[in-house]
């Protein structure tokens, strides 16, 4: 991966003239959303890197990418903007919004393997043709379903959805045996992951001898707060996804982890953590990089209706 400008100046000699990173692609979109190199910035995190590139090096060259459905003016704007800071090295790079719609939808599978309740799609909100299109093809199937209209998700699919193609993205949920040694082949649930590869290939069959192009929708993704990078924290908590709350909704706590010795428990919707407030998962998870790990901070839940604030200590992951 390329370093960022912000982490090559943390590792590169004071005394060096030019910095040591590879590449710094700028993104900018329709709606005046910025990306550096494919991950989303805000325009003040923007400014401090600008004005390291052009103190550092001023000859680097940086490469904007956008969307012809970007205004003239608005990418304009940013190239006066890396002139205010001193960099003249500047490409363009114009992509078509929709892929010339070769690529008409992006259908994931991403942990499917473990399904209990209900499997999660999410996406819905990427395009109108998914409701109906599911409806009919799960009547087929007889599959347990909870929609989701997020589009900003943690994994391959929110690539494609960004470059204008709609999305839909299978999931079972998280489970504490993730990303563990624990998580072994025979806690796999063989005969619903067959089944959930089967409604998603009748919808992938259905939209490729539809005579119709799903249509693409883009909606405003929910704000997400700064993550620093390093290392992080671990609380053992298993988020619930598919849940409509404010917060974020456990499904389970790993036992004799951080957040089990801390009383929380499945069930409970984390509100607040180290006395920031928690809207998403992105808060959650922004908030957990910049714990210490075995630091004591405060994690305020909602159980039964009623707040409840614990005292939990962060442990580091093994």
């Amino acid at each position: 991966d390329a370093a960022t400008p912000q982490a090559a100046a943390d590792q590169a000699p004071r005394n060096e003239k030019k910095a040591n990173f590879h590449e710094f692609k700028l993104g900018i979109d329709a709606a005046g959303k910025l990306s550096v190199n494919g991950e989303p910035v805000e325009l003040e995190e923007l400014e401090k890197s600008l004005a390291f590139i052009g103190k550092n090096a001023p000859d680097f060259e940086i490469q904007i990418i956008t969307t012809e459905d970007t205004k003239t003016e608005v990418v304009s704007e940013l190239v006066e903007l890396l002139s205010k800071h001193g960099i003249d090295r500047i490409s363009l790079r114009v992509i078509e919004s929709k892929l010339n719609r070769t690529i008409i939808a992006a259908l994931n599978m991403d942990m499917v393997g473990r399904l209990e309740d209900k499997l999660i799609l999410q996406g819905i909100s990427s395009s109108d043709v998914w409701p109906g299109l599911i409806e009919t093809k799960n009547a087929v199937v007889g599959l347990p379903l909870t929609l989701s209209d997020d589009t900003d998700l943690p994994t391959d699919a929110s690539s494609f959805y960004q470059a204008g193609v709609p999305i839909l993205s299978a999931f079972t949920g998280s489970h504490k045996d993730y990303h563990t040694p624990r998580d072994t082949p025979e806690k796999l649930n063989y005969p619903d992951a067959a089944r959930i590869a089967r409604l998603m290939g009748l919808i992938t069959r259905s939209l490729a001898t539809s005579a119709e192009i799903p249509n693409y929708q883009r909606v405003e993704s929910k704000p997400k707060m700064a993550a620093r990078s390093g290392g992080r924290a671990y609380l053992g908590s298993v988020p619930s996804y598919g849940d409509d709350v404010i917060g974020v909704k456990l499904s389970d706590v790993t036992k004799g982890a951080p957040a089990d010795v801390a009383g929380v428990k499945g069930g409970d919707i984390i509100v607040g953590l180290a006395g920031k407030k928690i809207e998403n998962i992105y808060d959650y998870t922004a908030i957990i990089d910049a714990l210490k790990v075995g630091q004591e901070t405060v994690i305020e839940v909602e159980r039964g209706g009623q707040k409840i604030e614990l005292k939990i200590t962060p442990a580091s992951r093994q």
